[in-house]
């Protein structure tokens, strides 16, 4: 993962947010502070949310989540999922709470063909070969403060203003520091909770009930949610990367 210069949220483990987050209902009342992952697995209601103390700091220690599913004609999907405290993106809505993601599409036999990178409420799809790697890994451009994932370097425009993801800052690397950690999703609790990750109506939802729209699609595009649908996601929601 490339960051953009100047980037200061990076993917973090969910106990880092949650430790200095309480838990609202949709009434704005409380429910509970100094939240842990098994309460939001006790309060998962689509209309709870979670919002960041006024003294929360930024972690360093990074985290990707993972995820490993058989799709149809037994292809497989591989997801890495990553959580970032706070989206700090001039002009395009702040927000606490952000959840970006890639995907790889496998062959039954394992060779990997597809892979699809989430920007935002879209995103882009590509063929494994046309795509830079390192190794056997796929090079990941992350946009200073929006955090939505990019096969190359550049500037690109979003809404009233553009995505800067010139990889000219951190490189986040398991084979050299700073590395991260993966964690596997589905072992994880939380990810019954349908509510927002942030106090913000920007605020996303997490993994499993995380959905794409590509801006240029609204209101009548189709929603794809990405975990459930995850080949239907990559074909109906993303644009084919023009690199």
């Amino acid at each position: 993962m490339r960051f953009n210069e100047g980037e200061t949220f990076f993917p973090t483990n969910i106990e880092n947010f949650l430790e200095q987050s309480s838990l609202y209902d949709g009434d704005g009342m409380l429910i509970k502070d100094e939240v842990t992952p098994q309460d939001l697995a006790n309060y998962p209601d689509s209309e709870n949310y979670l919002a960041l103390d006024d003294d929360a700091v930024e972690p360093h220690d990074y985290n990707v989540y993972a995820s490993v599913a058989t799709a149809r004609n037994d292809w497989i999907v591989i997801q890495y999922w990553f959580f970032y405290v706070y989206d700090d993106k001039p002009l395009a809505g702040k927000h606490e709470g952000d959840w970006e993601m890639i995907q790889i599409e496998l062959t039954p036999y394992g060779d990997p063909l597809f892979v699809g990178y989430s920007q935002h409420y879209g995103g882009e799809w590509a063929y494994w070969w046309d795509i830079e790697r390192d190794g056997d890994r796929p090079v990941v451009y992350v946009s200073r403060g929006g955090h939505a994932s990019y096969f190359e370097s550049g500037s690109k425009e979003y809404v009233v203003t553009r995505d800067h993801h010139h990889g000219d800052g951190i490189i986040i690397h398991p084979r050299f520091e700073p590395d991260y950690n993966i964690t596997m999703l589905e072992t994880q609790d939380w990810l019954k909770f349908k509510g927002r990750w942030g106090a913000d109506s920007r605020s996303v939802p997490g993994p499993v009930f995380r959905h794409s729209k590509p801006i240029e699609k609204l209101p009548s595009g189709p929603v794809a949610y990405i975990w459930i649908e995850p080949v239907y996601w990559m074909q109906e929601s993303l644009k084919l990367w023009d690199g």
